[in-house]
């Protein structure tokens, strides 16, 4: 790609250098001829565009793997198998495991993302769920409440999320396997740190996992305080995008989820909200997203 990218650089260069010519600014009484000139534009134009054509044909056969490619769908393999053992022969470590997978996706995530202006992705709901586990798991582990609510919000709206947006795993691409861990690591764990805590954890503080000997809860626990803290999310991120780096966003180009399931890739659930009238992007991605996690 990075070849191909240069090729139509190189391209770009000399058909300016053409149209430069053509434009009698170039003195044709000089070192070479006109017609010799143009005869070496037209040549040397039609090499770049063959060496471009064999190497685009190269890149889309299916022989052909990036490294990338060859490392995601060893990754992907082999954590899945890590993964299934974790969680049957050490449930009480799924959260180290997890801490360690997630920074390592994360991290390649972002400067991946970056490159491609998609970082303002990073910004989403999965990834602010990540962060809330992360800090119970090493800031408030005694936290009940703070434990009630990052299990709601990762068995519902992110676990949901894989079906609502189409999550798929492809071991060769390390963008749709980092999709996936996001999404369904978190349940996982939280499922292991609530049903199979080890005494080893009570130094840590990682048992109280319940507010109640019982471990009974309210209306108010499952629906109301997890409701009360996607809001304020949603909020967030509507100001910052939609409002705050509104303008950065529309100048650089940059893209977002709501601008993703908008223009790039309509969401059917957008396109349904279209056709009744509804066409601001902001509150139709805003209510998409608070009716699928309700």
């Amino acid at each position: 790609k990075i070849k191909i990218k240069k090729m139509d650089n190189e391209i770009r260069r000399v058909n300016s250098f053409q149209q430069f010519e053509n434009s009698n600014k170039l003195d044709k009484q000089s070192f070479f001829s006109y017609d010799l000139v143009t005869r070496f534009i037209v040549q040397k134009t039609q090499q770049i565009k063959q060496r471009r054509e064999i190497l685009v044909q190269k890149l889309n056969n299916e022989p052909f793997l990036r490294k990338i490619d060859i490392f995601a769908f060893a990754f992907g393999v082999f954590g899945i198998l890590l993964t299934e053992a974790v969680v049957l022969k050490a449930p009480q470590y799924m959260w180290f495991y997890y801490t360690i997978v997630t920074i390592i996706l994360l991290t390649a995530r972002f400067f991946m993302y970056h490159k491609a202006k998609f970082h303002y992705f990073m910004l989403d709901f999965c990834y602010f769920n990540q962060i809330i586990l992360l800090l119970y798991i090493f800031i408030f582990p005694s936290n009940a409440i703070f434990f009630e609510l990052v299990f709601f919000l990762t068995h519902g709206p992110l676990a949901f999320a894989v079906v609502a947006w189409s999550n798929s795993l492809v071991f060769h691409d390390l963008d749709k396997i980092t999709s996936v861990a996001i999404h369904l690591l978190p349940p996982l764990t939280t499922f292991c740190l609530r049903w199979f805590p080890v005494a080893t954890f009570t130094d840590y503080g990682y048992t109280r996992v319940c507010k109640f000997d019982d471990c009974s809860i309210s209306f108010a626990d499952t629906i109301i305080l997890p409701m009360s803290v996607y809001m304020m999310w949603q909020i967030s991120y509507w100001m910052k995008t939609e409002v705050i780096d509104r303008s950065k966003i529309e100048k650089e180009k940059l893209v977002t989820s709501s601008i993703w399931l908008s223009n790039v890739r309509p969401h059917p659930f957008y396109s349904y909200l279209r056709k009744r009238g509804i066409k601001v992007r902001a509150a139709i991605i805003l209510l998409g997203k608070i009716i699928i996690y309700l």
